[in-house]
């Protein structure tokens, strides 16, 4: 060991539609004789009335209320077909775009777009599902990018001639899943509105949070398990070490994903303190700050051998977590993207230590 230095509403998906026809069209939503189809009685789109359309579909509730003075909301970003995904099939895919459309997470809906990231058509994607790296969205008013699933070498590349023995082998990972990372290390205004705490040594909204421990994070009564709580339907953790490196690199193979000094706050152009995050240069896939500013705990617990093969985790225990990233303090050695330390997880009182969050795959 070495030491230097919009809220989500729940989506419950569909196995599939109640109608049985090929085209949806909002008159569907017709239930009993003498009732009108109803998308929103308040005459403006909502969370609840989103769930009931989708319970409805699930074949939860039998009927829609509704509209009190035969009030009808119309909405014309809904294309006539509700094959959102451009698909050719009515799904839960489908249903769940209505409600994240609903609950504000998306925008728009029209097949021939994808907006929503889904199915075969549009520019984010060319398969069932699939975005592209570096696709933005945000979960719970927190930016997050898109981490393709891919293969890389974890650990030192030849030709690093400062290193540690706990970079090596150099081996290779496959991540089989896309995830979402935060855009930017979490911040001290994120932080404070989801515990209420202001824990930093460098005071400043956009500069991120510090001084907070892996506990203080991850563990139960921590900030991933109040930003669930207030998030139902998402689960929020922290990166995995080999998610991190992967993310870190973004395709890249050297000690940096590019310019440090371009990219990075450290000992040579930090002056000695933290910065508002995303003012220096992202890596290609758009995250900000993965070298240098403040380090970053991951969830795994430290051991001398890097995690390898496919979808790693670390040691199943231990005493120690680890973390990534160097700091504003450190020198330009410790911010490599294969640099890897570890601290006791109750440690959190350097000034230098914080965090990103991630989305595991499958989520949203």
């Amino acid at each position: 060991m070495r030491h230097v230095m919009v809220i989500a509403v729940v989506l419950v998906l569909a196995c599939g539609w109640a109608v049985g026809a090929d085209a949806f069209t909002w008159g569907d939503l017709a239930t009993t004789s003498g009732t009108t189809p109803v998308v929103a009685c308040n005459g403006s789109p909502g969370g609840q009335d989103a769930a009931l359309v989708l319970k409805y579909y699930a074949g939860l509730v039998e009927e829609l209320a509704s509209c009190p003075d035969g009030a009808i909301y119309t909405n014309p970003a809904f294309p006539p077909n509700a094959d959102v995904n451009g698909d050719g099939k009515l799904g839960g895919q489908d249903a769940a775009s209505i409600l994240k459309y609903y609950a504000g997470l998306i925008t728009c809906l029209p097949a021939d777009t994808n907006c929503d990231g889904f199915g075969p058509e549009g520019g984010e994607g060319e398969g069932e599902g699939e975005i592209v790296a570096g696709t933005l969205r945000t979960f719970a008013g927190i930016d997050f990018v898109y981490c393709p699933a891919g293969t890389f070498m974890m650990g030192r590349y030849p030709g690093e001639q400062d290193s540690n023995s706990d970079e090596d082998p150099q081996h290779e990972v496959t991540l089989t899943q896309g995830f979402w990372m935060s855009k930017y290390e979490v911040t001290q205004a994120q932080w404070r509105a989801v515990t209420g705490a202001s824990p930093s040594y460098f005071s400043g909204d956009n500069r991120p949070v510090e001084q907070v421990s892996w506990n203080d994070i991850a563990a139960s009564g921590g900030f991933i398990e109040k930003l669930n709580a207030s998030n139902p339907g998402l689960g929020f953790r922290l990166p995995t070490e080999a998610e991190w490196e992967y993310a870190c690199r973004a395709g890249t193979t050297g000690d940096y994903a590019g310019s440090l000094d371009e990219m990075g706050w450290y000992d040579e152009n930090s002056g000695k303190q933290t910065h508002p995050v995303g003012q220096k240069k992202p890596n290609a896939w758009g995250l900000y700050d993965m070298h240098g500013n403040v380090c970053e705990w991951c969830w795994d617990w430290y051991g001398e051998n890097l995690p390898g093969g496919i979808d790693p985790v670390g040691p199943a225990s231990g005493s120690y977590r680890v973390y990534r990233g160097g700091g504003w303090g450190n020198y330009a050695f410790f911010c490599r993207a294969a640099y890897r330390n570890d601290y006791d997880p109750t440690y959190r009182y350097n000034g230098d230590l914080g965090f990103r969050s991630v989305l595991p795959p499958g989520q949203p």
